[in-house]
This record gives structure tokens, C-alpha cells and sequence, in this order.
């Protein structure tokens, strides 16, 4: 007979060894969450030209995301098998929001409002240590949980000892508090949720900033577990083109929408001089707001969006400064909200405001010959 070191209870790879239990359990875990998402592929899931970023994401939220990390939370990994993990969602979310591999991490959670594989462990493993908490006194998980954090150091290798760092790590209270007096578990499941947002919308905030590429992405209006205001559809009647728009506006948002200023960085025999005009740097500036050659096509939209400013906010676009200009165009909340909290004026830019850099980005093509890949 075949000698095997694994063993599947619960769906969780059981080795002789707890290392060899978290490397075969997360291998797993990939694997199948993979083979969930290309069956969704046909759904539509597979970014460009296919569903809009938003339902696509509520779908990998459904379906690919609980068995990405299930039974993860009693075997807590490590941080390489973290590492696999999070490299893993990054790739299908950057695939999902048409975004190139080199897109800024932070603005893939930003957008798609899911927080980092290991924000939800951690969610997941407290809501766990929560039911323990509310067993009877004569269970053995809760007696085993006392003598475990009266007996361990911090060093242990014990769960219980790891969900102590945990609930540090978050503000939350001692477990031993928790253990003699259990919040309910919707309370504390409450209570985790807004520790854990709280903790990974600063982080992101913070980690987004150091990057110069995320300048133009709103992050004060992020909130973990809902899409950004970039990827609404509206009320459109052609959710499709739209999601076309959409990817194209989030390329140029996060700064990985090809330039001329980009191909020179890489080819020295490239200049950055924009080949359209021949006359400038062709960078986001120039190509959203000054470029001569697509000044008719961008008339029309800056037309109608400084309408819809100046009747409804009382000042206009071409007044304010080229940097304001270009937040407006790319994330029109970060300014307008100072002004209004009027979400329909806010989407009628955001469409508008999607329409001219799909069009600037047509006609750009088209002029160039350039053939998409």
C-alpha cells in the first residue's frame, strides 16, 4: 500500500508536521480557489471585456474568496504562505480591475475594497477564539484555552498565544477578559470588523501615499468591504462599454496607462516627446488636458462637466489650477465632496469625466495605429 504524510479532515490537509499541515493546506487552498475562478471566466469574470469590475469582485467575493481561506484560521500561516496567498488575490484582483501586474498594491484594495489575506484571517480567527469564549466552563477547547495563555510564554507556538498577539495587534481586549466575560457574538463580531477596517484602511491609506502614482486616487472616502466610487456603472443602459471605460480610466489612475513618458524610461531610443503634437512631454497632464491634437474631443466633455460645476458648485473647472483639473477628471470626489454630498452630481462627473479619457484614449490609438494586444 502507498505510504502517504497527508490526510484530509475537515478540508484541511493534516501532515505530520505543522509546518508540512500549513504548506499542504494553503497549496490547496490555491489550487481549488484557481479552479473556482476560471469556471467563473465564462460568467464573465475575467476583467476587460467582460463583467463590470464591481460585480465581478462581488462574485470573487462569493465564490473564490471563502475558499481561498478556509480552515486558515485554525492553522494560522506563516508569513512565506501568506505571501503565496496575497500574491494569489493581488493577481486575480489586478485581473479583475484590467490593471497591469505592476499596478501599486495598495490601490488594488483601495479600489476593490477587499483588505489583505491577512487582515481576513485574523477576522476570521477572532471570530473563532469568540466561540470558544462562549462555551460552558466544563468544555475542553475553553479549559484548554486558560491553562494555554496561563501556562505559555510569548514565544509558544500555541494558537491561543497567536490569537493573544492578534487581539494586541488590533486594540482589542485581553483574552483572558474576554475569556471570563464574552461579549455575544454579534457584538464582537462587530466590534472586530471596525478594529480590523480600521487597522488596514490606515495602513492602506499610508502605504498609498508613498507611492507617487496613486496621487489622483481618493483614499479619505474608503471603506473596507465596498467598491470605490470609481467602479460604479450607474445607471447606464450598456454596463459592457462602460466596463470597457472603466478600464481604462483605472490604467491611467494608477499611472500604468503606456505613455511616451513611460516607454523612454525603459528604451533609451524612445523620447518622451509626445508623438502626437510633437511638441511636449507626454505625460498624464498632457495627454488628459493639453495635448493640441486631441483638444476637439476634449472640449466636448470639459464643456459639460464645467457646466455641471459651475451651476452646481458655483465656480469653474478652467479657473482652477491644471492639478485640480486633473483630480477632478480622475477622482472627482476627493474635490467635489468638499462642496456637495450630492452623490448624483458626483456620478454625472464621474461618467463624464470616463467618457473623455475612453475617447482621448481612442482617438489616440487610432491616430497612432497603435494595435491592441
Amino acid at each position: 500500500m502507498p505510504i502517504s504524510d497527508k490526510s484530509p479532515h475537515l478540508g484541511i490537509l493534516r501532515s505530520t508536521t505543522s509546518q508540512k499541515t500549513q504548506d499542504a493546506t494553503v497549496e490547496q487552498n490555491i489550487t481549488k480557489s484557481r479552479r473556482a475562478a476560471y469556471s467563473l471566466m465564462s460568467a464573465g469574470m475575467h476583467g476587460e471585456n467582460g463583467l463590470d469590475p464591481s460585480t465581478a469582485i462581488q462574485l470573487f467575493k462569493t465564490f473564490v474568496q471563502p475558499i481561498l481561506t478556509y480552515g486558515l484560521e485554525v492553522i494560522l500561516p506563516t508569513s512565506k504562505n501568506l505571501l503565496k496567498l496575497e500574491t494569489f488575490q493581488k493577481k486575480i484582483l489586478k485581473q479583475i480591475l484590467s490593471v497591469p501586474i505592476s499596478a501599486p498594491d495598495p490601490s488594488v484594495y483601495i479600489m476593490s475594497g477587499i483588505l489583505p489575506i491577512e487582515a481576513q484571517i485574523d477576522q476570521k480567527s477572532l471570530n473563532l477564539f469568540n466561540n470558544i469564549c462562549n462555551q460552558n466552563e466544563n468544555h475542553l477547547e475553553k479549559k484548554i484555552a486558560r491553562r494555554q495563555l496561563i501556562a505559555k510564554n510569548q514565544e509558544s507556538n500555541s494558537w491561543f498565544i497567536a490569537i493573544k498577539r492578534v487581539l494586541f495587534k488590533y486594540d482589542l481586549q485581553s483574552p483572558i477578559v474576554l475569556l471570563n466575560d464574552p461579549p455575544t457574538k454579534y457584538s464582537w463580531k462587530k466590534s472586530v470588523r471596525l478594529a480590523i477596517d480600521n487597522y488596514w484602511k490606515n495602513a492602506l491609506i499610508q502605504k498609498s501615499c508613498t507611492y507617487k502614482s496613486l496621487k489622483y486616487l481618493g483614499t479619505s472616502n474608503i471603506s473596507p468591504g465596498k467598491c470605490h466610487t470609481l467602479l460604479s456603472i450607474g445607471n447606464t443602459s450598456d454596463p459592457t462599454r462602460e466596463a470597457v471605460r472603466i478600464s481604462v480610466k483605472l490604467k491611467v489612475i494608477t499611472d500604468t496607462y503606456i505613455l511616451q513618458s513611460h516607454r523612454s524610461r525603459y528604451n533609451l531610443n524612445e523620447t518622451p516627446t509626445c508623438k502626437l503634437c510633437d511638441t511636449d512631454i507626454e505625460d498624464r497632464s498632457h495627454f488628459l488636458l493639453t495635448c493640441k491634437i486631441l483638444q476637439c474631443i476634449r472640449e466636448r466633455y470639459l464643456n459639460q462637466i464645467d457646466e455641471i460645476i459651475s451651476d452646481f458648485l458655483n465656480f469653474r473647472m478652467r479657473d482652477i489650477p491644471t492639478d485640480d483639473q486633473l483630480q477632478i477628471i480622475l477622482d472627482c470626489t476627493v474635490l467635489l465632496s468638499r462642496y456637495t454630498n450630492d452623490n448624483t452630481v458626483l456620478q454625472r462627473i464621474e461618467d463624464l469625466s470616463r467618457q473623455l479619457v475612453y475617447a482621448l484614449h481612442v482617438a489616440r490609438y487610432r491616430t497612432l495605429d497603435i494595435k491592441k494586444r
